[in-house]
């Protein structure tokens, strides 16, 4: 994979969950913790889950070790995620300005949450991460949804669409 197609993925990565942030912002706060029974049961669960995971990720790329699951009860309120999320934002659009072909190349070693070692090129490590947003993007959908605020469309077409211009 090359660093204009990693690029790609996390614009559409940091689009896609501004977009749907923005359509959480109309759900009322009293449903933000109700359980819908996804993955992370709550609105505010999968948010706290999702951006917990990305940190947690670019870390590992990084080179540090340290590794904490983030929960709704981390956060007071949708405003507090926000905000930590635009600062995790700063540094992985730093990380992925300074990003190397050579880097995406190389294989990353890393402990997952039990403590096992594994090892994949960066770029795969990097797919993932998109990936796994993905996975729990269509939960929170449907979950804001459910509560009454049906999202826009977060295709990746519809974001290439945009940057070219043609929205």
């Amino acid at each position: 994979m090359d660093l204009v197609t990693v690029r790609l993925l996390y614009g559409y990565d940091h689009w896609v969950n501004e977009r749907l942030l923005a359509t959480v912002d109309e759900v009322p706060a009293n449903r933000l913790r109700e359980k819908f029974g996804a993955s992370f049961d709550s609105i505010l669960g999968t948010l706290s889950h999702m951006l917990g995971s990305e940190i947690n990720w670019l870390k590992r790329w990084k080179g540090e070790s340290s590794f904490k699951f983030l929960t709704p009860g981390d956060f007071t309120s949708l405003e507090e995620i926000k905000v930590r999320w635009a600062q995790h934002q700063q540094e992985m659009d730093a990380f992925l300005v300074a990003l190397t072909p050579e880097q995406l190349s190389t294989p990353l070693s890393y402990k997952n949450a039990a403590g096992a070692s594994y090892h994949l090129p960066l770029w795969q490590l990097m797919l993932h991460a998109v990936n796994h947003e993905t996975h729990h993007r269509s939960e929170l959908a449907d979950m804001v949804t459910r509560a009454g605020h049906p999202p826009k469309p977060t295709d990746l077409v519809r974001y290439c669409l945009e940057l070219s211009g043609q929205s």
